[in-house]
């Protein structure tokens, strides 16, 4: 209370030693433009007189000057302001479910902008989306409308010659009536069916979530109603049950007969039950394991591992052979041989066949080895491209020169040798000449070595971009630069360099000459404002361009309502709304 009734001697005192016209005030007295500041700018009105307000609602400072009290609006409303006479006062709605609505002071007729869940028809009327954009129908016409299919979505509205059709919900279905025209039901119920007196009516549940469920007349009975986690089972008589797919469907097997259980293979599939005259083989737990019989006589089994396969018994005359599996989920096998057991190789070698009768893996690239007489060379191609296989031969001439995928063939003064694809060939050069080189073009081509009279050409990288020399001043030959910094710009003394940062991955920048100050170029997520001399400069998005204000001005700020808005910046003559 005492705090009051200071502030409130200290007002009178003010009010009395000012003399104001309108918004501006001349102060008699010092220390009075500071209180007259601190009452525009809301200080006393937000510490002495600030309110709560319920969610629906927003606190708004009073449009009446030396007036602290606030009020409670409804954010649909937004807080009020005072416009001079020549001004409209415009409103932006709330443009979110918890926005409030923005009103302001224009010189220029406001927009028409439709708040949250609305859209615009025509030129000036905001309606509800779901409601949709009106039609004029003539009068033999009914005037038809649809409702949203989804949330946020449109409703529309059309004219026809015949009856509307009924428009059904997210969660329903529509259904056609014998006599024309349509109800609705739900999806889960489906469209009813009128079926005669002999006939069944079945009724099948939705398969997934959010379809329709199926009805339809049957001369036999209808089948089970199963979820999702059963499956289907038929008795003697034809008719059907439903049991859980873990358990599987039930056989009746006679005193002589095993009934035996192999539960699922996966997580949705159903397990199995059957009748065997022999025991039931050995459930194996796991997925990598596979049932081997190892006693005929019982029929006793066994869980072995799914890369190892069923073991075999082998005399000792034969040789216990074994071939993994060629994929993950493939079997091993083993068996008895009477010869000695292959080899079996990997992807990356190939089997050579040896004297003996039996194999032997070797790498791909080395090929099969040969064996040649003293007099005969052992020559050897490496594969020629990747994945291939190498190959070895005996030949009574020597061996030629065999390059692999990587190489080029390169001629010298001993004869022929191979060198990388990369480096090229290489050259003699006289005292006079330059040694040039051209890098490859790709990754399989093939460099270049020459000899010039002249200077060598200037070969860049892949992302660099070749320059003339006359675009630099102290340049005597061509020169290479970043794709992104781009080739420079020769320019006068009075002239400005400017640049342009690429507008992609791998494009190029550009540099120019101007006479004027270079623009600001800002990227995607910055906005280009403007000085009161015409000299440009970004702001983040958020932000917006800054405005500057007079003196008995507020300066408010309106953040962005969405993604791609910017954010807004103006000058008021009264408090900024909240």
């Amino acid at each position: 209370m005492l705090v009051w009734l200071l502030v409130s001697a200290f007002l009178a005192l003010a009010v009395s030693e000012t003399t104001c016209s309108g918004i501006e005030c001349n102060p008699r007295i010092p220390g009075s433009a500071l209180l007259q500041a601190q009452v525009h700018k809301g200080i006393v009105s937000t510490y002495i007189w600030e309110i709560s307000c319920n969610d629906t609602e927003v606190p708004c400072d009073s449009v009446e000057q030396l007036s602290f009290q606030q009020t409670c609006v409804s954010k649909s409303i937004g807080c009020p302001v005072a416009c001079e006479a020549d001004q409209h006062m415009c409103t932006t709605p709330p443009t979110c479910s918890n926005c409030s609505a923005v009103n302001y002071c224009s010189s220029q007729p406001c927009p028409v902008i439709c708040g949250y869940g609305e859209m615009i028809c025509g030129k000036s009327t905001c309606v509800k989306k779901a409601a949709g954009c009106p039609v004029e129908c003539s009068k033999n016409e009914n005037v038809c409308h649809e409702k949203p299919q989804c949330e946020g979505c449109i409703g529309s509205n059309w004219c026809s010659s015949t009856v509307c059709p009924v428009a059904c919900g997210q969660e329903e279905v529509s259904c056609p009536l014998p006599d024309a025209g349509n109800i609705c039901v739900p999806k889960a119920m489906g469209c009813p069916v009128n079926c005669s007196a002999t006939e069944h009516r079945c009724h099948s549940q939705p398969v997934y979530d959010g379809g329709k469920a199926l009805n339809w007349c049957s001369a036999t009975p209808c089948p089970a109603r199963c979820g999702l986690a059963e499956v289907s089972c038929a008795n003697l008589d034809g008719s059907e049950f439903c049991v859980d797919m873990k358990h599987g469907c039930p056989v009746n097997c006679s005193t002589a007969e095993y009934s035996c259980y192999n539960p699922p293979a996966c997580d949705d599939c159903a397990a199995t039950n059957w009748c065997s005259p022999n025991p039931c083989p050995q459930i194996c737990a796991s997925m990598d394991e596979i049932p081997c019989l190892y006693d005929s006589r019982t029929g006793d089994s066994l869980c072995v591992s799914r890369s190892k396969g069923c073991p075999v018994n082998c005399s000792q005359e034969e040789y216990e052979c074994h071939m993994p599996p060629s994929t993950q989920v493939a079997e091993g096998s083993n068996w008895c041989s009477a010869a000695p057991c292959p080899s079996f190789c990997t992807a990356s070698q190939i089997s050579c066949p040896t004297d003996n009768g039996s194999n032997l893996c070797v790498p791909r690239e080395e090929g099969c080895p040969v064996s040649c007489p003293q007099s005969h060379s052992i020559c050897h191609a490496p594969p020629a491209f990747d994945g291939a296989v190498g190959m070895n031969w005996c030949s009574a001439a020597p061996c030629p020169v065999a390059c692999g995928s990587r190489e080029v063939q390169c001629h010298g003064q001993d004869g022929p040798f191979c060198g990388q694809k990369s480096e090229g060939c290489p050259v003699n050069c006289t005292g006079g000449e330059h040694k040039c080189h051209t890098p490859a073009a790709c990754s399989d081509c093939v460099s270049a070595n020459w000899c010039s009279s002249a200077a060598c050409p200037v070969h860049c990288a892949k992302d660099e971009v070749l320059c003339p020399s006359t675009s630099k001043s102290n340049a005597t030959e061509d020169f290479c630069v970043p794709i992104a910094a781009g080739c420079p710009a020769s320019c006068l003394e009075k002239e400005h360099k400017c640049h342009s940062p690429p507008t992609c991955e791998g494009c190029m920048g550009s540099n120019w000459c101007s006479q004027l100050p270079c623009p600001a170029i800002c990227s995607a997520k910055e906005l280009t404002c403007a000085k009161a001399d015409g000299e440009e400069f970004c702001v983040n998005l958020t932000q917006g361009c800054p405005v500057t204000c007079g003196e008995s001005e507020f300066t408010c700020h309106a953040m962005p309502q969405c993604q791609e808005c910017v954010g807004t910046n103006w000058c008021s003559p009264t408090p900024c709304p909240h």
